[in-house]
């Protein structure tokens, strides 16, 4: 059975990627900050790294440990280098002696900026999260691991911590004032479909960077319009703005659409729209 170390287990994504891929008859590993994790090394110590990957001693290396926080990125540069390239830094010498072990390295789409969809190449880095997070991928690619930069969307497991369709979806039933941009545009994936991608990956590893993403995406808005249609929610207390209407720390992007055609041409799938994304959407 091949023994998957997943970092980060215990966030948005790592939470319910853990329980997917144990499902899948997998031997899961979970480092993470909260008590149900296996493991809380903390990986920007290297010598805790060190520890826990012999300890475990891993066939596969799921990394989703970062600072995802935009703005307090900006604030804190120094935090999101120790967060977002840090951990990926304590790895290489491990993995450099252990050629074997396989590296999957989960980055963003706010690496990309102006008109999309984005190609891989296409990187344009407007604040220090995205910086970082690049950053973070160059050192993963010296030992030839594979970056998916992704975005997503689906039910948080994490009490207190909403996804961004959980928080539209709680705004929309308790009818809480929002805005909704209409020059914010993105192609996330569902949390679903992108547990079954990283499955493709780890039973298929290939190194490189690759864009993973819905075809056909959308604004922030129509994407907000059309989960209030397909859960039959009103839409009485959405507003529509502008981002440059709102005063935040960090820029961010205003096009991160990704091109992820080298992801469906490299691992033979055929990814959704982001349409079909939300039409599957459930509120539980």
């Amino acid at each position: 059975m091949k023994k998957i170390l997943v970092l980060g287990a215990t966030g948005l994504l790592g939470a319910p990627l853990s329980i997917f891929l144990t499902q899948q008859g997998y031997d899961v590993i979970r480092q993470g900050f909260r008590s149900r994790a296996d493991y809380q090394a903390d990986l920007r110590d290297r010598l805790e790294t060190e520890k826990l990957l012999n300890n475990v001693n891993p066939n596969f290396i799921i990394n989703l440990i970062a600072l995802t926080d935009v703005d307090r990125c900006e604030e804190d540069p120094h935090m999101a280098y120790m967060l977002n390239v840090r951990p990926v830094e304590n790895l290489l010498p491990w993995l450099a002696t252990h050629p074997s072990v396989k590296l999957l390295h989960i980055s963003t789409d706010l690496v990309y900026d102006g008109a999309g969809p984005h190609k891989e190449n296409d990187v344009t880095l407007r604040n220090f999260y995205a910086f970082s997070k690049y950053c973070s991928e160059q050192v993963a690619l010296r030992i030839n691991a594979c970056v998916l930069r992704t975005n997503f969307f689906g039910k948080s497991l994490i009490p207190n911590r909403f996804s961004f369709s959980d928080w539209l979806i709680y705004s929309l039933k308790q009818k809480s004032p929002i805005k909704l941009f209409t020059d914010v545009y993105f192609s996330p994936l569902s949390i679903e479909t992108l547990q079954k991608m990283i499955l493709l990956v780890v039973e298929n590893h290939r190194p490189g960077v690759f864009n993973l993403g819905s075809h056909n995406g959308m604004s922030r808005c129509d994407f907000g319009i059309m989960l209030a249609n397909h859960l039959k929610l009103g839409l009485q207390n959405v507003t529509f703005a502008l981002s440059s209407d709102v005063n935040l720390k960090a820029y961010r992007p205003t096009d991160m659409r990704v091109d992820c055609t080298l992801f469906e041409t490299t691992f033979g799938v055929k990814l959704p729209t982001l349409s079909e994304e939300i039409k599957c959407l459930r509120e539980g």
